[in-house]
């Protein structure tokens, strides 16, 4: 093999080099890029749920507060709605309330 041959095998190498190095970074950017695009689909899909739930937990501390208020108002119940269901709705909405404590709504 003479020097003509080796140089052309050295740039052909070189060449091959730098294409897969371009490559290989091209390849680091888009896997970034897609890990960075799925955590932001994520967060905004947490943020969404976060804010639901805290609709949904003023809604029910709204609901339990009305509840309160009806059976002070009406200890006995009122027809068709006895005072025991009255109770247990009231207290199954104080106990989803404060299962869903942690989300950190303000209130």
């Amino acid at each position: 093999m003479n020097d003509a041959d080796t140089e052309l095998m050295r740039s052909t190498l070189q060449e091959a080099l730098r294409n897969l190095t371009r490559a290989t970074v091209l390849l680091y950017v888009v896997l970034a890029l897609t890990a960075f695009a799925g955590w932001y689909v994520n967060h905004q899909l947490a943020v969404e749920t976060n804010a639901a739930l805290c609709t949904f937990v003023s809604d029910l501390q709204a609901r339990a507060e009305t509840t309160a208020q009806f059976l002070r108002d009406n200890p006995a119940g009122i027809a068709g709605i006895p005072e025991a269901t009255l109770r247990q709705s009231l207290e199954n909405q104080r106990l989803t309330i404060e299962s869903l404590s942690g989300l950190g709504c303000l209130d």
